[in-house]
Order: C-alpha cells, then structure tokens, then sequence
C-alpha cells in the first residue's frame, strides 16, 4: 500500500492512511462474508455436504473476484480527480 501512494499521483489525493482504511475494510468484509458462508453451507454435514463443496468454491471465487474488482478503486479514484481538477 505504501508503494502505491508513493509511485502513483494518488499521493496528491488520497492520504495513506485512507487508502489502508478502504483496503482493510474491503479486505474485512470479503473474508468474513466467505467465511461465514462456507461455516453456514458445512453445518448439516454428512452426504449433503458433497452438493455443498461445488457451492462453496463458487461463493469463494465470487467473492476473490468481487474483491479484485474492488481493489484497483483508489486509483480510478485518483485519475477521475485529476480529470475533475482539468489536468488530463
């Protein structure tokens, strides 16, 4: 994280510590969201957790995808202000 506000012109917009705040949040939210899901799908067990494993695995990969979707914000960010300010 601090090589990404230190490289990028996100310097000029966003201080460090909100983008470690967003990305932490994020971080938090997909983690504890797949992980309920998954703790939820295995609690009836036994042969129904063969059709649980396929659902889980996409839940998991949906959210990492969501996730990477997420990620590169802070700069779209900073290049959208730097449209709004007229320098690009």
């Amino acid at each position: 994280m601090q090589s990404l506000t230190a490289t990028t012109k996100m310097k000029n917009v966003l201080p460090q510590k909100v983008v470690q705040k967003l990305a932490e949040g994020c971080i938090s939210y997909h983690l504890t969201k797949a992980s309920l899901i998954s703790a939820v799908a295995g609690i009836p067990g036994g042969f129904t957790m063969l059709a649980t494993i396929p659902a889980d695995m996409a839940q998991f990969y949906g959210h990492v995808f969501g996730f990477g979707a997420k990620a590169p914000l802070p700069v779209r960010l900073a290049r959208f202000a730097k449209r709004r300010k007229g320098h690009g």
